[in-house]
């Protein structure tokens, strides 16, 4: 993925967002052209924003030494 970016969260979570949509095409570039299409490109936004969500969790973080500490006030 090619783009400008700062180390800021804005552009950590949208690089995982396009890094989404990589996996997604990749995962299905050897299927026939028919199935390549979903029934609805929103399909491709929600894969994108599911793994948006995914690395901002305080566990993913924290394996990333973004963070010092879990927080456990749940």
């Amino acid at each position: 993925i090619k783009m400008c970016s700062r180390v800021e969260e804005r552009d950590f979570v949208t690089a995982h967002h396009e890094m989404a949509h990589v996996a997604y095409f990749m995962a299905y570039k050897n299927r026939p052209l028919v199935d390549r299409d979903s029934a609805n490109p929103a399909i491709y936004e929600a894969i994108g924003d599911l793994i948006k969500l995914s690395v901002l969790t305080p566990e993913h973080l924290k394996k990333l030494e973004l963070i010092s500490e879990v927080p456990t006030d749940r």
